[in-house]
């Protein structure tokens, strides 16, 4: 059956349309490289980056979870188990319902490396370490009998590897991701114990004779007092072989914080699903603090049997701070010291 003229006349419209339409329509392929490097661009400098170690740890799990909460950074933990460290940040991959979506919205910025870093080679710690603003070391050992006195000194092992894969990338002229912080290299920041004497000599106030005494017996019959006294020793070094020998030095100085807390202790409030639920499942919960300002800051720690004590979230609170504090703040305050941390009401022992 033969279309009439009005009809003739409609569907020449339709291809004409159609025809424009194909003219002016963007295909997802025809967008220029450069306005996708654009946003690219703009991703990396809006997220920073920052490598936890030790993030299952009970100092560890509360680095992650405040740096995780700041929404401007990227966080690679390194963990033995993926599972334990989700289950302390309450996070479920699983889990899509409403009750869960603001847990899981939080996996967006978390990248979990699953491997004991004692087995990890060079070149993966250097891939690790690479475009990082801050390196956060919550490493230490249990309380048990393996832990003291049978994984030797992991803690310093451990640190100079790290030290030697910051340096090996901020000294990298290859790639300008490699180098971390805006005009600086990568902060390597390291939790330690007010027990450790700063291995200058000077900064620190001359023990009294009892509390030398008990020190030289730690560091004779327990490996962890004397692992994280060679800790501390490795990264003065850096300092002191920047400092004389500058023109023959490969790399840039290593930036780095020796953290000296107090006792740790816990001495902050679990955190409670909004709908006030009390959970079955008794799982160890990430803490919240019910003081932004819980504690206080000092040049050299106290006293040895002063009881003076730390919460764990303190700590991470501050060593959040030390890894995204502006560059300039960081190189006058913090760089290449070692203070010493304590709650809040705390007398500074000068």
């Amino acid at each position: 059956m033969r279309k009439t003229t009005r009809e003739d006349e409609e569907e020449e419209k339709k291809k004409k349309k159609e025809k424009h339409g194909e003219v002016n329509q963007i295909k997802p392929n025809q967008i220029k490289s450069n306005q996708i490097k654009s946003n690219q661009i703009k991703i990396m400098v809006n997220l920073r980056k920052i490598l936890v170690v030790g993030a299952t740890g009970a100092t560890g799990k509360h680095v992650v979870q405040m740096l995780l909460d700041r929404g401007d950074t990227t966080v690679v933990a390194l963990v033995r188990s993926k599972e334990k460290m989700m289950n302390l940040l309450n996070l479920d991959d699983d889990n899509n319902d409403e009750k869960n979506k603001s847990k899981n919205k939080k996996i967006d910025n978390l990248i979990l490396e699953e491997a004991a870093i004692a087995e990890l080679g060079t070149e993966k710690l250097q891939d690790l370490t690479k475009g990082c603003q801050a390196v956060i070391s919550c490493l230490g050992h249990n309380p048990n009998f393996r832990s003291v006195f049978r994984e030797g000194y992991f803690v310093s092992e451990t640190t100079k590897r790290l030290g030697a894969a910051i340096n090996s990338n901020d000294g990298s002229d290859d790639d300008d991701n490699n180098k971390g912080g805006k005009d600086g290299g990568c902060r390597f920041i390291v939790m330690g114990s007010d027990g450790i004497t700063h291995p200058d000599g000077v900064t620190d106030s001359k023990r009294p004779y009892m509390e030398r005494f008990v020190l030289f017996l730690l560091r004779k019959l327990l490996p962890p007092h004397a692992d994280n006294e060679m800790t501390a020793a490795y990264l003065y070094q850096q300092q002191q072989q920047e400092q004389q020998e500058p023109s023959s030095s490969p790399s840039p100085s290593l930036d780095w914080c020796y953290v000296r807390p107090g006792d740790l202790i816990d001495g902050k409030q679990e955190k409670e699903d909004d709908n006030g639920d009390d959970n079955s499942d008794k799982k160890e919960k990430v803490c919240v603090n019910d003081n932004e300002e819980g504690y206080e800051v000092f040049d050299r720690p106290g006293s040895l049997f002063g009881g003076d004590n730390t919460a764990r979230y303190d700590v991470a609170a501050f060593m959040t701070t030390l890894a995204t504090v502006d560059q300039e703040i960081w190189k006058e305050r913090y760089n290449h010291k070692m203070p010493a941390i304590y709650q809040k009401n705390k007398k500074n022992n000068e």
